[in-house]
């Protein structure tokens, strides 16, 4: 059985269930307990399910949202595919500053095993997926860990300085790229720090699924004229491609 399917038949259990205790829920799943933990992880992250006190709850009994499941699990695809086009875009030895995110998430599964690059991130999930490509150097930021957004924080405690260290790439994520807002985030605390470490880097590769264009989210970062590179989906409108390679913007269309 494929992810998706496997993923659809859980949250029907859930849906029918109402409430269900991860024992019970475990019995009537016919797949590895750490794989059901992936997969409530995953249904917990796209706001299907609630988790508490050992026990699985179904946000709606009356409608669990499974057409949503189906909708995000596209927009998985157009990410895993960003990444699997992204990787291409560095050479032999570079060195990469990779932001915390579910796209760039992807970018850090898709390098080869036999990719040789030094990696700086502040995302936890970064740091564990990069872990099993044995010739890739990663270096964490010094910071407080948020477990809930997988990230490392900035902290008063500790120094997030990269003193002398020349970034060939910054390969980031973003909450919406619009021609007359620019590059915007979610929080201050991402757009800040990479402003700190822009002028130290060669070039800028943003990787955005097809909805993050013409899309402006809380915080504004940057003009988009900074931008070297995006990396998006087959998805994304002709017309939005079109403006950015107007800018001088090289668009990368990944296949799904």
């Amino acid at each position: 059985m494929d992810k998706h399917n496997r993923i659809t038949n859980l949250a029907e259990i859930i849906q029918k269930a109402g409430v269900i205790s991860v024992q019970a829920l475990e019995e009537r799943y016919a797949h590895s307990f750490s794989t059901l933990q992936r997969d409530l992880n995953y249904l917990t992250s796209i706001g299907i399910i609630d988790r508490k006190y050992g026990r699985i709850c179904a946000k709606s009994t009356e409608s669990l949202g499974l057409e949503n499941v189906n909708s995000t699990r596209s927009l998985q695809l157009c990410k895993e595919a960003i990444g699997r086009a992204t990787q291409f875009l560095l050479q032999p030895n570079e060195t990469a500053y990779i932001t915390h995110g579910s796209t760039t998430l992807e970018v850090a599964r898709a390098f080869s095993d036999h990719a040789s690059h030094k990696v700086f991130t502040d995302g936890l999930d970064v740091v564990e997926a990069l872990g099993k490509k044995s010739n890739i150097r990663t270096f964490c930021l010094a910071g407080s860990i948020n477990y809930s957004s997988r990230r490392i924080e900035r902290s008063p405690y500790v120094s997030t300085s990269f003193p002398n260290v020349n970034i060939n790439h910054i390969i980031m994520g973003v909450a919406g790229l619009s021609v007359s807002k620019g590059i915007t985030f979610y929080d201050y605390e991402s757009a800040d720090f990479l402003a700190q470490i822009i002028p130290q880097c060669e070039e800028i590769i943003v990787v955005a699924d097809h909805t993050k264009l013409d899309r402006v989210s809380t915080v504004h970062f940057d003009e988009i004229s900074i931008i070297s590179y995006l990396v998006t989906d087959s998805q994304a409108s002709p017309e939005h491609i079109r403006i950015m390679e107007s800018k001088g913007i090289k668009c990368i269309i990944a296949e799904m």
